[in-house]
């Protein structure tokens, strides 16, 4: 059922999105459909993602906080490096929790968020449309998300990329 409901507000969050008082634009193709949920990430793949992440974060001289959630947005793993504000944690889990309860980047609903939709927070209290969260995909089965936060939202992001890319 929460399923059902996350899927119903995604096509609300699309549909409202895609509205607009412009001119008509031409026929759109429809929406993605987001990958089928997998066998939950477990501890050994959250710490390959946090690892990359951190590799990544460190070359570039970031200080990041990480969190790793299951598909259900429910929180597997969390590091906050040294120097990393405290508040990141939190901003990190929820940019996790939005990528994977809506199962595509938080970047995604930026976007929607900045062609008008409503605000996500509406949809869904804990979610933020943010750039910095990644689904983990696995086999093509979303098994979590990766979120990252301290540094610029496209740094974040590039962080968490390189963290789900590693996850095996």
């Amino acid at each position: 059922m929460k399923h059902a409901c996350l899927a119903s507000s995604l096509v609300v969050l699309a549909a409202v999105a895609g509205s607009g008082h412009a001119q008509p634009a031409a026929p759109q193709a429809p929406p993605p459909v987001p990958p089928p949920y997998g066998m939950p990430i477990d501890g050994d793949q959250a710490q390959q993602a946090i690892g990359a992440a951190e590799v990544e974060a460190r070359q570039n001289h970031w200080t990041l906080s990480f969190a790793v959630v299951d598909a259900y947005g429910n929180l597997v793993m969390f590091k906050r490096m040294s120097g990393a504000p405290p508040f990141t944690g939190e901003v990190a889990t929820k940019k996790a929790k939005t990528a994977a309860m809506f199962r595509a980047p938080s970047k995604t609903l930026a976007e929607a968020a900045a062609r008008g939709g409503p605000p996500v927070s509406l949809i869904i209290p804990d979610a933020i449309p943010v750039e910095g969260g990644v689904p983990i995909i696995l086999d093509g089965k979303i098994i979590g998300a990766i979120g990252a936060s301290g540094a610029q939202s496209s740094q974040d992001a590039q962080a968490a990329a390189k963290g789900a890319a590693a996850v095996r």
